[in-house]
């Protein structure tokens, strides 16, 4: 009998487990950006408020309840400490609370007090080098600490550091970016922290496709992954298993759906988000065949282009870059090289296969370490324009993992060379129309 009911007690949970809960707003407080640093304008620092601010209004999972407080001077773990100290206190505090020279208000205690989650970021360094050219590099350590509103304990993962980095010839500029270079990698950041990931469950399944709870209401955005998950009993324990990868394809106010890649999916079953980046970058190598009016050439590509995933679905950003093997000018150290930005198009997918079609526009250079001044009147600089073009391709890709693909691809294209007076050097300079077949990985970010 003992048997029997553990048997009925671990089915009941399995079927609890399995069932769809879904994610929703939580109330979030977030404090204003400190900093110990003395050399950064307020100016900026509220800026890079409002744009943290917008981070998490932006990814539409949050209700966003913001402090006017800053921590400069205060260390953050006696501030927390006290707070914890405050909300354990039966009566709650009817006054503004001094820490140091400043004053935390009782409307942004009571927003701390009632919220979900806490935010605290903080300025940890600023430094500046410089480069060539005069010009000045800004790199910015910004750390993220991340409480329980209910206690103020840390959740997990909730602390990070964001290291981003700004150039210009100006330290104000280069100052400005980097502070602006926060935003994105906050994002990614803040979607890998468990407590913000969001959960649903399938409301409708069809043959290669699913319906989920959650849609714009919550932030969803086309190319976002889910895992599906199912609850299975090991060693008369449940666990959480991974049974499949969905793709969001359609985003609707209050639903989103999903392209089964691979997986056998159900009606209730619990899906979780996977936080990435949104970048599919793919290193290749290519055999190329060369035509220009001195003949036929042969030569060996190496690449690697990026694919925006997030955030779109049919048409992707695509940009990359590639090195010709072509080493026939003697005795000068140089480099050519095609630089491209166009759209990858997926027009066909099935399950974990996908046939996808790309088009750039694309320019291309050499680094030439020699003398040009004989043949070109001047030796002002190393890099040179030497193409204008454009190249597409065709590619089938195969999904072997949750996180990567391999994919084979052939393509077409057609350059214009710009610099005659190098055309003797190399074929590389010459006008040209080529065709190409490779291997590629793409690995997801």
């Amino acid at each position: 009998m003992k048997k029997v009911v553990t048997f009925l007690m671990f089915s009941v949970i399995a079927v609890v487990a399995n069932a769809q809960v879904a994610s929703s707003k939580q109330d979030v407080a977030i404090f204003q950006l400190s900093s110990a640093e003395h050399n950064i304008p307020m100016g900026l620092m509220q800026g890079v408020d409002s744009q943290i601010q917008k981070v998490f209004v932006d990814l539409g999972r949050f209700t966003v309840l913001g402090l006017n407080f800053r921590l400069d001077g205060l260390n953050l773990q006696t501030f927390v400490a006290r707070l914890r100290l405050l909300k354990e206190q039966t009566t709650p505090p009817d006054k503004a609370i001094q820490f140091g020279e400043t004053f935390l208000t009782l409307d942004e205690y009571n927003k701390i007090a009632g919220s979900f989650l806490v935010v605290i970021p903080r300025v940890d360094g600023v430094h500046f080098s410089r480069l060539a050219n005069n010009v000045r590099k800004a790199t910015i350590e910004t750390s993220f600490t991340i409480l329980k509103g209910s206690d103020l304990t840390p959740v997990t993962g909730g602390f990070f550091t964001v290291k981003s980095q700004g150039q210009d010839q100006s330290r104000q500029q280069a100052l400005e970016q980097a502070l602006a270079g926060i935003v994105p990698l906050l994002t990614f950041e803040v979607r890998k922290v468990p407590q913000f990931q969001i959960s649903s469950g399938l409301v409708d399944v069809g043959f290669d496709s699913a319906s989920m709870e959650l849609g714009q209401n919550m932030g969803i955005m086309l190319g976002d992954e889910y895992a599906l998950q199912k609850v299975v009993t090991k060693d008369g324990v449940p666990q959480t298993e991974e049974t499949g990868l969905a793709i969001v394809d359609k985003v609707n106010p209050k639903t989103s759906r999903l392209f089964i890649a691979y997986g056998d999916p159900f009606v209730g079953q619990s899906v979780h988000e996977i936080p990435r980046l949104g970048i599919d970058l793919e290193p290749y190598a290519n055999l190329v065949e060369r035509f220009t009016d001195a003949g036929t050439a042969y030569h060996v590509a190496l690449g690697v282009k990026g694919v925006v995933s997030r955030g779109f679905w049919l048409v992707k950003p695509m940009v990359g870059f590639e090195v010709p093997l072509i080493l026939d000018i003697t005795n000068v150290l140089w480099l050519p090289f095609y630089a491209y930005a166009g759209a990858e198009f997926y027009p066909f997918r099935l399950g974990r296969f996908e046939l996808a079609t790309s088009a750039a526009l694309a320019v291309g250079g050499a680094y030439i370490m020699v003398d040009t001044s004989n043949f070109l009147g001047s030796n002002a600089q190393p890099y040179y324009l030497t193409h204008l073009g454009i190249r597409v391709d065709a590619k089938a890709q195969f999904l072997f993992s949750r996180d990567a693909k391999l994919a084979a691809t052939v393509g077409a294209a057609a350059y214009a060379g710009l610099l005659d007076a190098f055309v003797n050097k190399s074929s590389f300079f010459k006008s040209s129309a080529q065709i190409s077949a490779g291997l590629s990985f793409v690995q997801k970010f």
